[in-house]
């Protein structure tokens, strides 16, 4: 191998927001986090992809970045957005050449998980399985929850609930009942994730009137909690509307949230 010959590239990309970890941050094969002053908070993260081809090469470390930057921010619930802040190139002889630098600034922290199973991390990172999807749609859910758009929060965070309604929806009904015991607790979680799909198709479905059985699923959230308008239509203007909507929004968040981190533990 001659020594001036590139073996690979190593990314780095700059998060928008600090993350907290609540443990201890593990490097992974090719992924090293970077943290703000010896403490547990992210700031950035490399990437190696052990290529000759730049363009090939900037590719694939864009496309893990996507993936590590769901993991951290459906993991940890801040959210964050990945920049790339620049490059190096890795020679044979070890020596490496700096190819482009930029600067950003932070805000805010919170807790993310990186000690991760080696496989489901790999899984993660090339955004294969149903992890990653999930965190697809958590990620989608927090940046409609930064512009109040509460409809598509819910809309998301049900899609991320279709791969595993079971054990998502026992820890809603569970969260439900230790706050109102006389609410749902008759339910079971194959109720919960009936009336999240009705919710769903009420937020989704605004160019006519809703079926009877989407209007009957609705009333499974109470009596009056959630109303609609003259021609059968979710009602988009109704103050309380959207206040439930946030409520509801904001316990299914925190159930899609605790199982996950129990999936990536």
């Amino acid at each position: 191998m001659v020594k001036n010959e590139t073996i690979g590239w190593e990314f780095t990309y700059i998060l928008s927001d600090k993350i907290d970890c609540d443990k201890d941050i593990y490097d992974m094969e090719d992924v090293k986090f970077v943290t703000d002053d010896g403490q547990n908070a992210i700031t950035k993260f490399k990437i190696m992809v052990r290529m000759q081809d730049h363009v090939g090469a900037r590719e694939k470390s864009d496309q893990m970045a996507v993936q590590l930057t769901s993991l951290l921010v459906a993991s940890s619930g801040t959210h964050s957005m990945h920049v790339l802040k620049g490059w190096d190139e890795i020679k044979a002889s070890g020596k490496r050449r700096i190819m482009s630098a930029f600067t950003f600034t932070w805000q805010r922290r919170n807790h993310a998980i990186t000690s991760i199973e080696p496989a489901k991390f790999r899984d993660i990172l090339n955004g294969d399985g149903e992890l990653a999807e999930r965190m697809h749609y958590i990620t989608s859910a927090w940046q409609a929850s930064k512009a109040q758009d509460y409809a598509s929060v819910v809309k998301h965070l049900h899609m991320a609930c279709k791969e595993n309604p079971d054990t998502i929806y026992k820890e809603y009904r569970a969260k439900i009942c230790k706050e109102d015991p006389d609410s749902v607790c008759k339910e079971d979680h194959n109720d919960q994730s009936k009336k999240f799909q009705c919710l769903r198709n009420a937020l989704s479905h605004s160019d006519g009137p809703l079926e009877k059985r989407t209007r009957e699923g609705l009333e499974e959230f109470g009596d009056g909690y959630f109303t609609l308008t003259a021609a059968k239509r979710f009602d988009f203007s109704s103050t309380s509307n959207l206040r439930n909507l946030q409520i509801q929004a904001c316990k299914l968040f925190d159930c899609v949230h605790a199982v996950l981190k129990k999936d990536l533990s």
